[in-house]
């Protein structure tokens, strides 16, 4: 399987080279002006890449039959995405069409959040006749959490390629390793798409950016695997670690929309409230911001997999993430501390 992830990185690579020229003939691209820092037209084909190669990825493996659900949804988000590229849906539209994928993904693929772990002793804490309900909002969440988040070269992806290899090596940990060799054949055109869309050392400026279309749908399936890892018979970690390890994309949404409603703002009406503006915005390179917002995830999410595996009670990793939500927010209301704090480890 793994030799299918390394070729899928070898046809994305090819696809995301070849397809920019393609996508720009044919008005594919995020175009520069209003808040937008870039100043050239960038393809939007980095979902279009990524989803499909994931999809054939997982036919030559010959496990697209267990993936049928994710498979389908993914690709309906894809699709939702691009023709909002080309034109553009209604919002209320878009959000009810979000609600009925991850309906179809809770009740058809069993992607359901059953179980919060051993929160209060030993007895087991559920969410009963509310796991379907809650089960949907969580994958709604992340889905425009993802999609909000991408507002630098390299952060989604960077953010998305660290939660899925977090993921992979508690499967590894727990000895599933079949969950890590799955979790690569997403990896690697997403690896390959980091490449057209990280800056570093000769690339300067992304040449490709995810889309929507590839936003959401990654949201999508970082659910879809968080919540499996989760909940029996597939657990192989307590559910208490799940909000470190994808939460900081959610946290900052939350954040985002209470910052806006004090202000008087429309809390849907996009603007330069997300933490990598914030950093941008009080002289935080934004190759930097980007690294420091990736590292601060992949340094907590290993923080709370190495408390969970020591021992820790579900409440505490759980308390400790609930106390990292409100001092996220507090902080929201003061950006420069953001900015400072950063600094210092710049």
């Amino acid at each position: 399987m793994y030799l299918i992830a390394l070729s899928g990185f070898i046809v994305a690579c090819a696809a995301l080279f070849f397809g920019r020229r393609v996508a720009l003939q044919f008005g594919l691209a995020d175009e520069p002006g209003g808040r937008k820092t870039h100043t050239h037209a960038t393809p939007l084909i980095g979902g279009i890449v990524i989803i499909p190669v994931f999809v054939a990825s997982l036919f030559f493996a010959g496990i697209a039959a267990e993936y049928w659900v994710l498979i389908v949804s993914a690709l309906l988000l894809l699709l939702m995405g691009v023709v909002d590229d080309f034109y553009p849906l209604n919002a209320s539209l878009k959000f009810a069409l979000q609600v009925w994928i991850a309906c179809f993904v809770v009740v058809f693929g069993g992607v359901e959040v059953v179980s919060l772990g051993y929160l209060f002793g030993e007895e087991e804490t559920y969410t009963w006749i509310f796991s379907k309900p809650f089960s949907v909002m969580c994958l709604v969440v992340l889905m425009n959490a993802m999609n909000m988040i991408d507002g630098l070269d390299g952060l989604s992806g960077g953010l998305a390629a660290v939660i899925l290899g977090v993921l992979a090596l508690v499967s590894v940990l727990a000895g599933v390793p079949d969950n890590a060799a799955v979790i690569a054949l997403i990896l690697a055109p997403l690896a390959a798409f980091l490449v057209f869309n990280m800056r570093y050392p000769g690339h300067a400026k992304a040449s490709v950016f995810m889309g929507d279309a590839g936003t959401l749908a990654l949201g999508l399936i970082l659910g879809w695997f968080a919540i499996r890892f989760a909940q029996a018979p597939q657990a192989v970690m307590v559910p208490s670690v799940v909000p470190w390890i994808i939460g900081l994309p959610v946290v900052d949404t939350f954040a985002v929309y209470l910052v806006r409603a004090m202000d008087g703002k429309n809390p849907f009406q996009p603007d330069r409230s997300h933490i990598h503006h914030r950093l941008a915005d009080n002289g935080v390179p934004d190759g930097r911001a980007t690294m420091m917002i990736v590292g601060f995830t992949l340094f907590s999410a290993l923080a709370a997999v190495l408390l969970e595996r020591s021992g820790v009670p579900d409440v505490l990793i759980l308390g400790a993430w609930i106390a990292f939500f409100f001092i996220h927010i507090g902080l929201s209301f003061r950006p420069h501390y953001y900015a400072s704090l950063f600094r210092r480890f710049s």
